[in-house]
């Protein structure tokens, strides 16, 4: 740096010089909180903290039903996330770490209440009745009868018994959590309970669209070719019993049914794009 009027400072001037600077700088730094939303996009403020939001759904899942998945509740901590990028204001919290932890737990447990429709009085029992047995079996070193729980919370044991009634069965349970294991395989509920024999939607909508097509082309056949595939396939006449109606030889008629089959293979492919034929030619 050089001054109007003067030479090239000193050495020992520099050194002054960018001493006063740094220490400039540094009391800026003190005195505004370290704003990560301002020096980072907010993609980039997602990816630095998704291994948080992955740890607060972990823990929060683990003390859950096995149908809370701890990634539904990732997703949900990443909206959260979001929003305490939107909010965050530094003036009033200094460390959005911190902010966006409260932001990201608060978004999951919101979730988790808007999921839940066991009424709060039921919940609390059961939490109470958890909370007891595990105060119990601590002290006691082994598992806690029901008697033990029940001393425990002041109750006898046919309130207890009516507390535990309340609290039981209002877990939420899914189809893929009682399925059942075949071999390495898991397979679900609804897997298991499937008729093998009974055809899809699609497949039921898919014959009817080809069997409409099928008509369309019986129609464009020759009325004899077309009597022939009916009395065989609609009638159950067999090629001499055919042969007999129409006053023409057996091998005759294999002969106009082999040619109508073609015939009817080549337009439904032409016509409706069909490759195979949906009768056993």
């Amino acid at each position: 740096m050089t001054y109007v009027g003067q030479g090239r400072p000193t050495k020992q001037a520099e050194m002054s010089i960018a001493d006063s600077q740094h220490q400039g700088r540094g009391s800026d730094m003190t005195k505004s909180p370290d704003n990560e939303v301002a020096r980072y996009s907010q993609n980039e403020l997602i990816e630095m903290y998704l291994p948080l939001i992955k740890a607060v759904a972990a823990a929060l899942a683990s003390r859950l039903p096995a149908c809370i998945d701890a990634e539904d509740l990732t997703g949900v901590g990443v909206m959260g996330l979001i929003d305490a990028i939107q909010k965050y204001d530094p003036e009033r919290c200094d460390s959005f770490k911190n902010y966006a932890r409260i932001r990201i737990k608060g978004a999951m447990l919101d979730e988790l209440r808007a999921l839940d429709w066991v009424p709060r009085s039921v919940r609390q029992v059961a939490t109470q009745m958890d909370r007891k047995r595990r105060a119990v079996e601590q002290k006691m070193g082994r598992t806690a009868d029901a008697s033990e729980i029940a001393a425990a919370m002041g109750v006898d044991m046919e309130r207890y018994n009516t507390l535990r009634d309340r609290a039981r069965g209002h877990g939420m349970l899914s189809f893929e959590d009682i399925g059942m294991e075949t071999g390495e395989e898991q397979r679900s509920f609804l897997e298991c309970v499937e008729d093998p024999n009974m055809k899809s939607p699609a497949e039921v909508t898919n014959r009817r669209e080809t069997l409409d097509a099928l008509a369309q082309v019986l129609e464009s056949l020759k009325e004899r070719d077309r009597l022939v595939i009916s009395l065989y396939y609609l009638e159950d006449l067999n090629l001499k019993e055919i042969g007999a109606v129409l006053g023409v030889t057996e091998s005759r008629v294999s002969q106009i049914h082999t040619k109508a089959i073609r015939t009817l293979k080549q337009r439904l492919k032409t016509m409706f794009g069909i490759e195979h034929l949906p009768i056993a030619a």
